[in-house]
């Protein structure tokens, strides 16, 4: 007699843990969903771990350049993601004579 009591507990204990597991599940799809949709681009560009040169005889700096609407918003650590990221630490330069905008 006791068995038979234990075995529909079990069943419900099983029935719950499954739905809970269930609505865990669907919380984190929906938080999933919520946070892709909702989630910009701080810059349009960013070029990670560059050599920046102050054009005054400076030694060059590591750091990160951020590009926003053609201009230049942040330089140093740039903590945002860019809609194009760009490893600055690869060979190549980046010759600016101006300042000056479009």
């Amino acid at each position: 007699m006791t068995a038979v009591i234990l075995m529909p507990i079990k069943a419900t204990t099983n029935r719950i843990l499954a739905r809970l597991l269930v609505l865990f599940f669907v919380l984190h799809a929906v938080n999933f969903l919520l946070v892709a949709q909702s989630f910009e681009f701080a810059y349009d560009i960013v070029i990670r771990n560059g050599r920046v040169l102050d054009g005054a005889g400076n030694p060059w700096i590591s750091a990160d350049v951020a590009i926003s609407d053609g201009k230049f918003v942040r330089i140093g650590h740039v903590a945002g993601q860019g809609k194009r990221e760009i490893d600055g630490s690869k060979t190549g330069t980046c010759d600016l004579r101006t300042g000056a905008d479009r």
